[in-house]
């Protein structure tokens, strides 16, 4: 972006030397060439500017200035359309956001760090978020990261296993991680480099199933969920509650039944011996 803006400089500076040259090399030669390039460097901004007085130039400077005309119009169209489409480009405005969330991560402290923007990330960083927390999400799918920027959190693109995406994350301040993306090599090296970045910060991963919890506990995670386990429990609880609600109506109390109660086991009687 930036060579792309000096290159256009150069080449509105270079239009005007050249003009300016032109006018010097096609007048009258009544002065040495040097002492008259400031002479022609006004004609030439004159010219190229179209703001000037021509009458007192001579015939061949007034040829010279409509060839400059021309050309250097056209150069100073080119070089315009390039420097606006530069500063609306997507580029620029990238560049700047970039550079506002590098400010804003850099002031970041006891941040929550959620890894993973799938189904469960989104509700996790929701959570935080509604709890007044700050969330940063790192998340190496496209789509996935662009849902969370519009969520308005702090994205990071790629793989939280990697050092240098955890420090853009400000992981050294960090209160809490969240590791709840990719397969489970990924988690466990996450899990890994998050410890070893901040020994105080808490970790809680997922696992994808119960054997995966002793190796991202031995990694270094304060918390291991398996995911599939905490569905099925949820399912389950949910199954108990409306049975009990059922079985409440049946013997008319109606509501007062909870899944407690029905999954309760009736106390056997106590026998003297």
């Amino acid at each position: 972006m930036r060579w792309r803006m000096a290159y256009s400089l150069v080449a509105v500076a270079f239009t005007v030397l050249l003009a300016a040259i032109g006018f010097v090399l096609s007048g009258p030669r009544t002065r040495d060439v040097v002492v008259e390039l400031p002479d022609g460097l006004w004609n030439a901004l004159n010219a190229l500017t179209t703001a000037g007085d021509f009458s007192g130039l001579s015939g061949g400077q007034k040829v010279w200035a409509g060839v400059a005309l021309i050309l250097g119009g056209a150069c100073l169209a080119v070089t315009m359309s390039s420097l606006t489409s530069l500063f609306v480009s997507t580029s620029l405005w990238n560049a700047r956001e970039t550079r506002r969330m590098k400010h804003t991560l850099k002031g970041l402290v006891r941040h929550t760090i959620v890894c993973g923007y799938g189904d469960l990330g989104a509700a996790i960083a929701a959570r935080q978020k509604a709890r007044g927390e700050e969330v940063v999400v790192i998340e190496l799918d496209d789509a996935a990261a662009q849902a969370a920027s519009s969520a308005g959190y702090l994205v990071i693109e790629g793989s939280a296993a990697e050092e240098g995406v955890l420090r853009r994350a400000s992981i050294e301040s960090a209160a809490t991680i969240v590791v709840s993306m990719g397969g489970h090599p990924e988690r466990i090296c996450t899990v890994m480099m998050a410890r070893g970045l901040n020994r105080d910060v808490l970790v809680i991963a997922t696992a994808a199933a119960a054997q995966g919890v002793q190796w991202l506990t031995v990694a270094g995670a304060d918390a291991v969920l398996p995911a599939p386990e905490i569905l099925a429990n949820e399912v389950e609880r949910r199954i108990a509650a409306h049975a009990a609600g059922a079985a409440g109506k049946a013997t008319g109390h109606g509501d007062l039944a909870t899944a407690e109660e029905v999954a309760a086991p009736t106390a056997a009687p106590v026998q003297d011996s």
